[in-house]
């Protein structure tokens, strides 16, 4: 079962965070895990654990959609611990894309004709900045399409098919094409990539060998550190699950068949979810 916390108060949810944290969680080699919609939240976090007892150390900060997959992949073999749509790889697909695109409109070479709309802005804003910020732009982009692959998926999944998407009346419309545009280039340069949306593929395999009854989500309140812990009792005997504790915090926009997988891990590991 995966415990979930209702909570408006920011900093008092912050403070169950540390709290949760901060003590004893058996092994003091384990390592914890901090999901977070947004890597600035679990530095804030971690640093207000470092305040409360003087050091933070031995906690992962990851993203929802780059846990998943990790905590899945590593139940079948063969299978990559990072995500395919992972930001720190797609961005060097990004800035490739961009580098490629703005040098031949510099050179007055654009073989596709006019550029989608909004592209141009973006090449133009591409051409102005320097190394570092072309980085931090590309990676930008690509946390962008990752999250994409939660709340997004059909938008995706039709641009890989070369299919417009309708963004409704809200404006959103003068920046599909370029995204469309970017997204199949960033497809172009990945290795491996299939028709098939990875996590699909990935759940395909993974009910292969789940044999367990479905897990259930928990909204009722905070549970004891005790019924905390015995999320992460195995199958097996009762015996505790030698990796670390999962905290999840804040609103991590998770599609369906992602908060499924997440409440199936509760299974084998101590998981907490912390929601605004």
């Amino acid at each position: 079962m995966l415990p979930v916390l209702l909570e408006s108060d920011t900093r008092a949810l912050a403070e169950l965070a540390v709290q949760w944290l901060a003590r004893p969680g058996g092994d003091p080699l384990r390592e914890d895990t901090l999901v977070v919609g947004q890597p600035a939240t679990g530095y804030w976090l971690q640093h207000r654990i470092a305040r409360r007892i003087g050091i933070s150390a031995h906690l992962r900060i990851e993203r929802p959609v780059g846990f998943i997959w990790r905590e899945l992949a590593e139940q079948l073999p063969g299978t990559s611990t990072v995500a395919p749509f992972d930001p720190l790889r797609v961005r060097w697909a990004v800035h490739g894309a961009l580098g490629e695109a703005a040098a031949r409109r510099a050179g007055g070479r654009d073989s596709d004709g006019s550029p989608p709309a909004g592209l141009a802005l973006l090449l133009e804003r591409w051409r102005q900045a320097s190394a570092t910020e072309r980085v931090r732009l590309a990676t930008g982009l690509a946390m962008r399409f990752e999250a994409y692959q939660s709340w997004r998926r059909d938008w995706t999944e039709s641009w890989a098919r070369g299919r417009r998407v309708g963004l409704g009346a809200s404006g959103g419309d003068d920046h599909e094409p370029w995204q469309r545009w970017l997204w199949q280039q960033v497809l172009a340069r990945l290795r491996g990539h299939t028709p098939e949306h990875p996590f699909d593929t990935l759940r395909r395999r993974q009910a292969g060998v789940d044999e367990g009854a479905p897990a259930q989500l928990d909204l009722f309140g905070l549970p004891s550190p005790a019924a905390a812990d015995g999320a992460g009792r195995g199958r097996q005997g009762g015996a505790a699950d030698t990796r670390g504790r999962v905290l999840l915090f804040g609103p991590l926009g998770l599609s369906a068949d992602q908060l499924e997988a997440l409440a199936r891990l509760a299974r084998s590991r101590p998981m907490l979810w912390l929601m605004i």
